[in-house]
């Protein structure tokens, strides 16, 4: 009986994904003729190299601290995979707190917008301006260049290795370390001459000291939407997340989520379903800038401002939140610059899960001087005075009541501004308050060998492809993997099975059904008939 439910499940599957089904020998049986060329097993080929249009920008920032009478007229030129970026700096003034703070130290943006260039490098080099004549006798300093990308990461090139960087030309470089340098690495130290262009400090940006490409496709898993090059997506083989199994925790979120989305919770008995972006932030409030009144609780949170509006989860969920490693708050406006900050202050996360604001006037000043990020100036920005909106996230997140420059986001007032003094952001964009778990979090990895899904080509461990259950091949091979190529939009996923340049796949998948279940073997075929046992009614030709 078990065996017929099985068939007959297999069987519907079957017809459901007829479009895309390409197995000449089920199709027969079923009096079908094949619909599409049957796919054999393909090896491997080298890479193709990495994708013309990289799917991470990223925004460099530099810190640096005075030696002797810096230089005021320092050129930086950016080489990456677009067009080149080049300006000045005033390296007489530090970067401050107005700028971006990361481990304690300032840092100064230099440019935004940065992607890798073919070989998966940029390079950012600093010298002494062609025209420079004021800082003919200044210095020119090369502490440590941060690279921030499009989810918040960073990544800081120093001297820990000893080949961070490369000081070349006619000009004479020296290196002093001090224990206030940053991780108490060298500074590199060269003296500018007048129209002294000629010498220069590259330091290189290499996306293979940061990042594994699993399946050697050259797509670094980063970006790779199948890290595994079995057909199905990373996302897919992640079932978590989903209505009918929910994360239970914040790190599980962070460890899971592959692309950014909407995802269903059970926190200690409180169930939601909220945004997650790939970086493992949750989204907890939303607002818009046409918003009026306190933000209503809600259950199902999104930036589709159309379809969940803006709201909240309610008192007894934020209080279910767990352990919390980070506050975000980010718009999508570019009004004053737009903002995009994040802290680890213990007492403002106690603040979020105990669904008090963040910031209420001038007692709350030292608390807020921890945000980092873009434009972090409008966080840290002192109150004047003390508000008298009530002390709850949804009439009031952060007021620094009193100062014209501060960020200002007051639901019960309709004020959600990016820095008061220029007014409220457009109806359409968002204002949001995130959360992220820690780094505890694990990955699925449902037949427990140590490798989770996503890069497992056979996740239950039954002797059948992931890429045969998921229904992405007819070819019944142990561990079965695509090539490389071909792959038009270079997003780590074979053509042969995605829609068009979507990143969505062609076929209708049974990874649910079939790959994580060790118990049904998909791919087994006991008499040799090309028909699997799962739909043959006479698995050992018996007659039976």
């Amino acid at each position: 009986m078990e065996k017929a439910i099985r068939q007959f499940v297999f069987l519907l599957v079957l017809i459901t994904a007829l479009p895309q089904v390409t197995n000449a020998g089920i199709l027969s049986t079923l009096g079908l003729k094949s619909l599409v060329p049957v796919m054999t097993f393909m090896q491997p080929t080298p890479p193709p190299g990495l994708p013309s249009a990289p799917c991470r920008t990223y925004s460099v920032y530099v810190t640096h601290r005075h030696i002797g009478v810096p230089c005021n007229d320092v050129n930086y030129v950016v080489n990456h995979g677009g067009t080149q970026i080049s300006a000045n700096l005033d390296q007489s003034v530090d970067p401050s707190t107005s700028d971006y703070t990361y481990n304690s130290f300032h840092w100064k943006k230099l440019a935004t917008g940065v992607i890798t260039d073919a070989s998966g490098q940029f390079t950012v080099r600093m010298r002494p301006s062609v025209a420079a004549t004021t800082c003919a006798s200044g210095y020119i300093l090369a502490d440590a260049i941060m690279i921030v990308d499009d989810l918040g990461r960073k990544y800081v090139i120093d001297d820990t290795q000893g080949n961070a960087v490369v000081a070349s030309g006619s000009g004479s470089w020296t290196t002093e370390t001090r224990a206030d340098d940053y991780n108490g690495q060298a500074t590199f130290v060269t003296k500018a001459t007048a129209n002294g262009g000629n010498f220069y400090f590259d330091w290189t940006f290499d996306a293979a000291n940061y990042f594994t490409d699993l399946d050697g496709d050259g797509i670094y898993d980063d970006c790779d939407i199948d890290d595994d090059n079995d057909g199905v997506l990373d996302a897919d083989e992640i079932t978590l997340g989903k209505i009918a199994n929910p994360f239970t925790s914040l790190e599980q979120a962070r460890a899971n989520v592959f692309k950014a989305g909407r995802y269903y919770f059970n926190l200690s008995g409180n169930k939601f379903s909220t945004y997650v972006n790939e970086a493992g932030y949750v989204l907890v409030a939303v607002d818009y800038g046409d918003g009026t009144g306190a933000l209503a609780t809600s259950t199902k949170l999104g930036l589709t401002k159309a379809t969940y509006g803006r709201g909240i989860l309610n008192t007894t969920t934020l209080a279910a939140l767990g352990t919390v490693s980070e506050l975000r708050i980010s718009t999508n406006s570019t009004s004053a610059g737009g903002v995009d900050v994040t802290t680890s202050n213990s007492t403002l996360i106690n603040r979020v899960k105990a669904n008090q604001s963040l910031h209420r006037g001038t007692a709350d000043n030292a608390i807020n001087e921890n945000w980092s990020g873009i434009n972090q100036a409008y966080l840290r920005a002192d109150a004047t005075s003390t508000t008298s909106t009530a002390n709850d996230l949804s009439n009031n997140i952060i007021h620094p009541s009193g100062n014209g420059s501060a960020l200002t986001w007051i639901p019960a007032s309709n004020y959600q501004r990016v820095r008061w003094g220029s007014g409220e952001i457009a109806n359409d964009k968002y204002m949001a308050l995130w959360v992220r778990g820690n780094t505890s979090g694990v990955t699925q990895d449902s037949d427990n060998d140590g490798t989770p899904n996503h890069r497992d080509l056979d996740s239950d461990d039954d002797g059948c492809s992931d890429a045969f259950e998921a229904g992405a091949t007819t070819d019944t091979t142990t561990d079965y993997q695509f090539t490389a190529t071909p792959d038009a939009n270079e997003n780590g996923l074979n053509d042969n099975v995605e829609n068009g340049t979507t990143g969505n796949i062609n076929y209708t998948s049974t990874y649910a059904h079939y790959a994580l279940n060790e118990d049904i073997k998909a791919c087994l075929d006991s008499d040799g008939d090309n028909v699997p046992d799962l739909i043959d009614l006479d698995d050992d030709n018996d007659g039976v």
